[in-house]
């Protein structure tokens, strides 16, 4: 089948919208690229690698690397804000964001962009530098098939 890079990315921001997270008090944004400049709580869809012809029949293998930037406050608070959306359960999960766009067994993940998908880690807190300015965040690696 094969992936379309573009696509993955653009749906899992997506998914990560549609999920309306919020985080002290603030809505998550997200965008399929890393902007210059954010707002944060803001998610991004960064780097991809992808190992194509898995399979003789054509299967590609993707790993994509999202970032959520949740503060540029001091840095207990934004360490507990990127553990809070780092958790697997919860409103704040964005690991059930994005899980929730795998669909039905059955289905195409992504809303047709790839075969599966499983967030396989996240990583953080940590500080990114964005443009000129640091933000405390969490990296999530999202494993995908198509």
């Amino acid at each position: 089948m094969g992936l379309d890079v573009d696509a993955v990315a653009v749906a899992l921001a997506a998914a990560v919208t549609t999920a309306a997270i919020n985080l002290n008090g603030q809505r998550v944004t997200a965008t399929d690229f890393v902007p210059d400049a954010l707002t944060p709580p803001h998610f991004a869809v960064a780097e991809f690698v992808n190992t194509f012809h898995r399979s003789f029949g054509g299967r590609d293998e993707g790993s994509v690397t999202c970032r959520l930037f949740v503060s540029r406050a001091d840095d207990a608070e934004g360490q507990r804000t990127a553990r809070k959306a780092a958790s697997s359960t919860g409103s704040a999960s964005i690991l059930a964001a994005i899980e929730a766009a795998r669909g039905n067994p059955g289905e195409r993940a992504l809303g047709g962009a790839a075969d599966d998908l499983v967030v396989q880690s996240v990583r953080g807190p940590r500080l990114y530098q964005v443009g000129e300015s640091n933000f405390y965040g969490v990296e999530f690696v999202v494993f995908v098939t198509g």
